[in-house]
């Protein structure tokens, strides 16, 4: 019963993105998905950072940055910012 009501949710999701996002928009998003990712691992994989999960995550957002005043400005900018209708 549970796969029927997932594949049912699945089913209105994809219907519903179907209906507002062209499939050109879904290939340009899934492209510069695919490149971050991709570039993130090279980039590891060259880095001298130590091989495991936890250095892989160290090595994409290092720990600094969101301790670092401007990183926590940023956070607070976009968890506070409205957009005007």
């Amino acid at each position: 019963m549970d796969i029927c009501i997932k594949g049912l949710i699945l089913d209105r999701l994809v219907k519903l993105i179907s209906r507002n996002v062209s499939a050109g928009l879904l290939l340009g998003v899934a492209l510069l998905a695919s490149s971050i990712i991709v570039s993130a691992i090279i980039s590891y994989r060259i880095s001298d950072a130590p091989r495991s999960w936890c250095g892989f995550w160290h090595h994409v957002l290092p720990p600094g940055s969101l301790r670092h005043p401007s990183g926590r400005a940023d956070i607070m900018f976009f968890g506070s910012y409205r957009k005007a209708c």
